[in-house]
């Protein structure tokens, strides 16, 4: 099983942040996700994701930071957060 890699990726620039932040009154940096989510698990995720998220990783609140997961090829340890019955073949269910 190999990654696809990442097909796209949307950058905004901090002149773009903060305008978003001025204009709506409130720190848009860690609290504006579109969604809510118990976790965010990779699994055979390309190097340069993991070194996004070494780099972005300061920035981000504690909280955030404990529901990310990066498993790269090692199955087992998304079996240990997630039971391998809910999962697709290809990621061991």
């Amino acid at each position: 099983m190999r990654s696809e890699g990442v097909h796209w990726i949307c950058l905004c620039t901090m002149k773009i942040s903060n305008g978003i932040s001025h204009v709506s009154g409130k720190d848009t940096s860690n609290d504006s996700y579109p969604a809510r989510f118990g976790g965010i698990h990779f699994v055979n995720q390309p190097w340069y994701i993991h070194a996004l998220y070494t780099v972005i990783r300061p920035f981000l609140k504690d909280k955030t930071r404990k529901r990310i997961f990066m498993h790269g090829n090692n199955l087992n340890s998304l079996h240990l957060l997630i039971h391998p019955e809910i999962l697709p073949s290809e990621l061991g269910g």
